[in-house]
């Protein structure tokens, strides 16, 4: 099916990273494009966005309305929760592609089966809530380190003082955690990622009376230990609509909102975020970003810091300027 020069613009420049990654959203053009034919083409579908959402009424009735219907007939039709999310988010990266703003949100679109396991952050306050009811400094580090880092609780664990030191005490922010010789505890994927202010305020203070060497483990705990402590601040701050089971406010719900805050602030391509993760994302596009240069990462990075944020930390850090 003839997908217009848009969307043929759009795939070229997904396949100069990874072809696997042109070749899926090829696909989903091609099954929304099917699902739109009755209207017109996609290159009319996206005219009619791009019309709409020029009017002043806010949001873009016409991208909501028709991605709900695209949403429901692959439901219909059977398709799972990844696969649905995966086709309409190419419709959505096709647009962010023309600079046209389009939300998939009140669509329907079907969580993450790790959405619905775990506590869902809405935003960086929340956090500080959850983190201020930790009475030790060193747990509350650890969780602002994984909303900012999206790191794992293995790697950041794994975080010897060495790994930070010329950056630490050059007072540089955002500072970079770099993954790229050894890679992921699990995957060995090579990637880099940075913590913001917010983590470094705590570091600090959390660092400040301790004897370091280049060999000195930052965080000497073992994960039975910090998920305890995440446990207390959870029944905490949950109360009596959680009292049992698994830990929604576990260290990896943390490690997902840093995923599903940046993604929603649209600061970032989902690519980088996954990046940032640590996620293998195919050869090509992995070869490309991890001989990027890290200041370059960097202010990639500083773009999302803020969404990754208290809003009363931020005015600080602004102020500090």
């Amino acid at each position: 099916m003839e997908l217009g020069h848009n969307a043929e613009d759009f795939l070229e420049a997904y396949g100069r990273d990874s072809q696997n990654t042109a070749r899926t959203y090829r696909n989903a053009l091609n099954r929304f494009a099917q699902f739109y034919k009755d209207q017109g083409m996609l290159e009319d579908f996206i005219a009619r966005v791009n019309a709409d959402n020029k009017l002043d009424y806010g949001g873009n009735r016409i991208a909501e309305k028709t991605l709900s219907g695209f949403i429901q007939s692959l439901k219909d039709e059977g398709l799972s929760r990844k696969a649905t999310r995966l086709y309409a988010s190419a419709v959505q990266s096709l647009f962010k592609y023309l600079r046209i703003p389009v939300t998939l949100a009140h669509t329907g679109l079907p969580k993450n089966k790790s959405e619905v396991e775990m506590y869902a952050w809405k935003n960086a306050n929340r956090v500080e809530q959850f983190v201020n009811l930790m009475d030790d400094i060193k747990y509350q580090t650890i969780a602002v380190s994984i909303l900012q880092t999206g790191l794992s609780l293995g790697d950041l664990l794994g975080l010897k003082y060495g790994d930070i030191k010329t950056e630490f005490e050059g007072h540089v922010s955002p500072l970079a955690l770099s993954f790229k010789i050894e890679g992921r505890e699990k995957t060995e994927v090579s990637f880099i990622t940075f913590a913001g202010r917010w983590t470094l305020t705590l570091l600090t203070e959390y660092l400040k009376d301790r004897n370091l060497e280049l060999g000195t483990r930052l965080f000497p705990m073992s994960p039975e230990a910090v998920d305890s402590a995440f446990r207390t601040a959870a029944r905490k701050l949950l109360g009596e609509t959680w009292l049992k089971g698994r830990n929604p406010c576990s260290p990896s719900s943390l490690r997902h909102g840093f995923r599903t805050l940046a993604i929603k602030s649209e600061a970032l391509e989902n690519v980088e975020v996954e990046y940032f993760m640590g996620h293998e994302l195919g050869s090509n596009v992995q070869a490309i970003y991890t001989t990027r240069d890290v200041d370059d990462w960097r202010e990639v990075y500083a773009k999302v810091e803020g969404f990754l944020t208290p809003d009363n930390l931020k005015t600080v850090q602004e102020g500090s300027v």
